[in-house]
């Protein structure tokens, strides 16, 4: 009978998690819809829509240590791999655009397990991701504000012409690291702060 209700409150607490998840997302959209472009593309509706889903996703995998799955599982790992190109050039195509969130969670997934080989490894390359993997709240509050500085909808018009994927790969991978490297810099200059780092990043110590 305990095990019972254990795993009974287990399911529920799963269900209102799910629910969390899709409740906030519906209203991120609903938003998002309802006011303005302009004014929903400076407030960030639009890529908290689009990021609400991998931040609880990372949450669920947190709290249930669903990083487990893919140590017992390598199947899943593989799946990830092998879909990832089938499913990218299916988006490009305008085949899977509705269900789009898929692929990036596929690429999450390949990258998660790769990192996940190495975490008994400390080269210099491991370190520097490290250090990055530390500073991601700095990450996910600024970058949105430097890519918004940055013309990206050019440089996507004009990678569409070329169509080199390769090209596109390290161009993007390079601003990636410039973004990250920069918002990593303005949140040590913003920590400095006690109201800032109150404010922003809750240090209420």
């Amino acid at each position: 009978m305990y095990w019972y209700g254990k795993i009974h409150l287990h399911k529920l607490v799963v269900f209102f998690d799910l629910l969390l998840l899709v409740f906030v997302y519906t209203c991120f959209a609903y938003v998002d819809k309802t006011l303005e472009s302009d004014l929903s593309d400076t407030l960030g509706i639009g890529l908290c829509k689009s990021y609400w889903i991998y931040f609880f996703i990372g949450y669920l995998v947190r709290k249930y240590d669903l990083a487990k799955l893919l140590d017992k599982y390598n199947s899943i790992f593989s799946i990830a791999i092998l879909s990832y190109l089938p499913l990218f050039y299916a988006y490009e195509n305008g085949i899977f655009v509705r269900f789009c969130q898929i692929v990036p969670l596929t690429a999450i997934i390949v990258l998660f397990y790769l990192f996940r080989a190495r975490k008994h490894v400390f080269s210099f390359m491991d370190r520097l991701l490290g250090d990055i993997g530390r500073c991601t709240l700095d990450i996910y509050i600024y970058h949105y504000f430097l890519l918004r500085i940055i013309n990206l909808r050019f440089i996507d018009g004009w990678l569409r012409q070329t169509s080199n994927y390769f090209f596109e790969t390290i161009l993007f991978v390079c601003i990636a690291v410039m973004v990250c490297v920069l918002c990593m810099m303005i949140g040590k200059v913003l920590r400095k702060s006690q109201i800032v780092d109150k404010i922003v990043y809750g240090n209420f110590k």
